[in-house]
């Protein structure tokens, strides 16, 4: 009877985690081959503090978005780092299906309120889609920065020319690569 009392406990146990396993959704298991290193470096968590800038808030969301007719289905992450009077927000997107890299990002670049312009940067031409932004593709993650100053409690764009260390920590982390 103890043998019995002990193998349903243990079964028990055994089954709850698989249906909480399961209702929380956890896709990329130890057997999953084709999960990406980009997906990995993400998971991990972005740095608190880069330089003078302090990450004050993230947010994080995964869902799908109609666009232009083509659902793009990916993971997001928005951060907003601030120094004393400096305000930069990231947006990491990592897009589900490599075919809709592209895609999302050229609908991105044609979404803003002017034509896009390109900046050299460490080596690199990328792309601004509008004056106070610096973006760029690295694999299946879309990198788009928005530089601010804060002056008088209040938020003014400024023109993003990258030179601070939270534009140049993702570039230097997530360089520009293209691999679809």
């Amino acid at each position: 009877m103890k043998k019995i009392s002990v193998s349903l406990v243990i079964a028990s146990i055994i089954l709850i985690g698989f249906f909480v396993y399961l209702y929380f959704g956890q896709t990329n298991s130890f057997f999953d081959k084709d999960l990406k290193q980009e997906t990995l470096e993400q998971d991990e968590g972005f740095p608190n503090m880069i330089g003078d800038y302090s990450l004050f808030r993230e947010d994080k969301e995964s869902g799908c978005q109609q666009l232009n007719g083509r659902e793009v289905c990916a993971d997001t992450s928005q951060l907003r780092y601030q120094s004393d009077n400096q305000l930069r927000i990231v947006h990491f997107l990592t897009i589900e299906n490599p075919e809709d890299v592209h895609f999302a990002y050229d609908t991105m670049l044609q979404g803003g309120d002017q034509l896009p312009t390109t900046i050299e940067l460490n080596g690199y031409t990328l792309d601004k889609p509008e004056r106070h932004e610096i973006s760029w593709i690295h694999g299946n993650i879309l990198i788009m920065v928005q530089e601010y100053s804060s002056l008088s409690g209040r938020n003014q764009t400024m023109f993003a020319d990258g030179n601070n260390e939270v534009t140049r920590w993702f570039l230097e982390t997530y360089p520009p690569k293209d691999n679809f």
